[in-house]
């Protein structure tokens, strides 16, 4: 059976000016029977529509701050790195993306950075802006394969199908999070504290956006792993 190719959009490192893709995506496309595909910073429209074309599944994944100029606002003094040029690159391939009905799942900034290109807006500094109560850390120091919070999976949403449960412990390394859903977009589950951990588009084939890190828990996590599983079984050629 042919195996379904993913394109990712990686971060990058301003210092080295090199692409920057943490191994645990690649990681977990591949032992859910994916090819992963690492795609370009261009804008170039014939070299996004050929890849758009020959990819059967996209990953926006993790990284930095979102620029806030993409919802309308000026940057909080909490802000932190920016990457331009990844902005650029993701802005020009989502539209042909959208276009092409092909499953996108998106993963913390992914999750984020969507919801800006649909219309929605972000807290740039959680813990500035958002009263996040005791017990709750949404930048955990602990380890990546560590859980740290938990999310309540919205009852009968596609996340919750998909999940098998309605409350989950995740991960958490993110210091902004969503403020104004997206109209076009339905929250799927929230943390405790009331913040949106997961949402998908309900006229979009297949859309599966989470705040957590799926990627880092695959290796003992089952949720995690069917979350894969059932991304790159929607891809399949």
């Amino acid at each position: 059976m042919k195996k379904p190719l993913i394109g990712i959009t990686p971060g990058y490192s301003t210092q080295n000016m090199q692409y920057d893709l943490e191994w645990a995506y690649t990681n977990a496309v591949i032992k859910a029977g994916g090819i992963p595909v690492m795609f370009p910073y261009t804008s170039d429209p014939e070299i996004i529509r050929q890849l758009v074309d020959t990819c059967d599944g996209f990953i926006f994944c993790g990284g930095h701050d979102v620029d806030p100029a993409l919802y309308g606002e000026d940057p909080w003094y909490k802000l932190e790195n920016l990457a331009p040029l990844r902005d650029m690159t993701e802005r020009a391939f989502f539209q042909p993306m959208l276009e092409s009905k092909k499953p996108i799942f998106g993963m913390c900034r992914g999750l984020q950075i969507i919801n800006c290109f649909l219309g929605g807006t972000l807290y740039q500094d959680l813990p500035t802006e958002f009263k996040i109560p005791d017990g709750i850390e949404h930048r955990q120091k602990d380890i990546a394969l560590k859980p740290t919070h938990k999310v309540k999976l919205v009852e009968g949403s596609p996340l919750a199908n998909i999940a098998g449960t309605d409350e989950l412990m995740v991960n958490s390394f993110h210091h902004q999070g969503i403020k104004d859903l997206s109209d076009k977009l339905v929250a799927t589950a929230h943390a405790e504290d009331g913040l949106v951990e997961a949402a998908y588009m309900p006229d979009y084939p297949y859309m599966c956006l989470v705040q957590w890190h799926p990627e880092e828990l695959y290796p003992q996590c089952e949720v995690s792993r069917t979350l894969f599983d059932h991304f790159i079984k929607a891809c399949m050629p």
